[in-house]
């Protein structure tokens, strides 16, 4: 069986990795006057520590932002505008501390701002990517889209009726279902309100199990798995083991 980075990375190091490569290639572009100032080192240090806070500023407006606006286009301008703010100050900040002696002037920062978002919407453009190479199966998430429209959320109702479980990966979820799975740029406690109809149980902090999927419970290690229709094994949290043993679920074997 062949395996891609995506299945055996998990979601922050792929973030990571990103954000580093993004950093080593604006340290050999040298914008902000960089390349003629700092020697080669220096320079990727700024560049790759300034990526990284932009990285994760971009992801905490996605956050702060959460399901609007809802066109990709717009929430992708308003994540990089949000957050350029407080990049902007860093970076002013890291420019200082580069060139002492230097001066910021209140009258630079409009230019400095459009500078810093440039480089936000770049951030922004690698991971709309790195959600779309994921999966090339996920939900479209833009106003007027088909499954905005029918279901008033981001879990198509096609995909309901043969749901198998949920799991949370960062700031995503994926839908375990009987043809495969989907992943969709969405809250884990939005989710499983969005089919709170549906007989099921949350049995983790990250995983929700259909309980018509669950094939039994087995012990692994001291702690409580459920084994699941299409073969999943999915951990039990002690928070959630009593609801899990009042279900009465079969024991089955262990798995090797």
């Amino acid at each position: 069986m062949q395996f891609t980075i995506r299945e055996l990375t998990p979601g922050w190091i792929r973030h990571a990795l990103a954000a580093v490569t993004l950093g080593l290639f604006l340290s050999f572009l040298g914008p902000f006057r960089t390349q003629g100032t700092l020697s080669t080192g220096p320079r990727t240090l700024f560049w790759v520590g300034l990526v990284g806070t932009g990285y994760l500023l971009a992801l905490a407006a996605y956050r702060l932002l959460g399901t609007r606006p809802r066109a990709a286009l717009t929430k992708a301008i308003a994540v990089a505008a949000l957050s350029a703010l407080p990049q902007m100050f860093i970076v002013s900040w890291a420019l200082v501390l580069i060139r002492p002696g230097r001066v910021i002037a209140v009258g630079d920062l409009p230019m400095l701002f459009l500078s810093v978002a440039s480089i936000q919407v770049v951030i922004v453009t690698i991971q709309a990517w790195m959600l779309s190479r994921a999966n090339p199966e996920a939900l479209p998430v833009a106003a007027g889209s088909e499954t905005s429209e029918q279901t008033g959320g981001r879990i198509a109702r096609s995909l309901r009726g043969d749901l198998i479980a949920l799991e949370a990966e960062d700031h995503y979820v994926r839908l375990h279902h009987q043809s495969g799975s989907t992943l969709v740029l969405h809250r884990f406690s939005d989710a499983i309100a969005e089919i709170g109809s549906r007989d099921g149980l949350q049995v983790h902090r990250g995983w929700w199990v259909a309980s018509g999927a669950v094939v039994g419970t087995f012990m692994r290690d001291g702690k409580r798995w459920l084994k699941l229709s299409n073969g999943m094994e999915v951990p039990i949290s002690r928070t959630h083991l009593r609801r899990v043993i009042e279900q009465d679920w079969p024991r089955v074997a262990k798995t090797a």
